[in-house]
């Protein structure tokens, strides 16, 4: 196996991407991969992807080389990930560490100086999630916010309620007087959930929404999330990744400012100093 995965990688090292073929050859890649140790889950969508890996989401477009002809293996590349995803030429997955039970490809990449690999299988464009016309530079700008007051958040328990009888854990972070975070997690029915906000001016630009199925005594099995990004508490642009409640046809993205307005709520009945009845 560290064979084989020296060779995949060499080989994806080893493959010229050069402009002019990026763009009048790139081939169109959609499928779904994950791993473990740690937990891992990539979608890609006619070539643009979601990666969440340990603690980290990263967003991008990447760029594949043509198909080998006789190994069914392409190598790619974005900014922050390179790698190879082949198909076996067994079928199926040989490193059989996925809950799919029909994989199809092998994906190899690195990330951070981290090598990865899991299993997963290609699969057709998702159209109603990428179709959408997004105010890019409002997103960019949203984007923007919230990885600066990310780095000011340092994920420490600074509240714990029990809204509904289930332990629920607060942290906060201020990036200045009209810009702050708030995330809320909980552990129920075997899932650990969590939501994140970005207020600014009081208003909600960014939620993210995330179930984990993760049985007690075992490693993440399964997992759903959503990202929302909004305007006058509208959502302008959502991305989802993984079986959920967006699935759901009385699902609706703007529920998530009705959810931003309950915490709120919340929020105010947080005492700041003890007072035992």
């Amino acid at each position: 196996m560290k064979a084989l995965l020296l060779f995949l990688l060499s080989f994806c090292l080893n493959v010229p991407f050069l402009h002019e073929n990026i763009k009048k050859d790139n081939p169109r890649i959609s499928g779904y991969f994950e791993g473990n140790e740690p937990f891992w889950e990539m979608e890609i969508n006619d070539n643009y992807f979601v990666l969440h890996c340990v603690n980290d989401i990263v967003k991008d477009t990447m760029y594949f080389s043509g198909k080998q002809a006789h190994t069914g293996t392409y190598a790619f590349k974005s900014d922050q990930v390179y790698g190879v995803l082949r198909e076996s030429s067994k079928g199926g997955c040989i490193l059989d560490i996925t809950e799919d039970g029909d994989p199809t490809h092998e994906i190899y990449f690195s990330y951070k100086n981290v090598t990865y690999m899991g299993c997963g299988k290609l699969t057709t464009p998702s159209l109603p999630v990428f179709a959408q016309q997004p105010d890019d530079k409002e997103k960019e700008r949203i984007q923007n916010i919230q990885n600066a007051v990310a780095e000011r958040e340092n994920h420490s328990i600074q509240a714990v309620t029990n809204n509904g009888g289930v332990p629920e854990f607060w942290s906060f972070a201020d990036l200045n007087d009209t810009i702050r975070s708030m995330k809320v997690w909980y552990y129920h029915d075997e899932n650990l959930y969590t939501e994140y906000y970005v207020e600014e001016n009081r208003k909600l630009i960014f939620g993210f929404e995330q179930e984990l199925f993760i049985p007690y005594n075992h490693r993440p099995q399964q997992t759903w999330n959503c990202a929302y990004y909004l305007k006058n508490d509208s959502v302008f642009y959502h991305i989802s990744l993984g079986h959920g409640k967006t699935e759901s046809e009385e699902w609706e993205p703007d529920d998530i400012s009705i959810q931003f307005q309950h915490r709120k709520r919340q929020h105010k009945g947080i005492q700041e100093i003890y007072r035992p009845d």
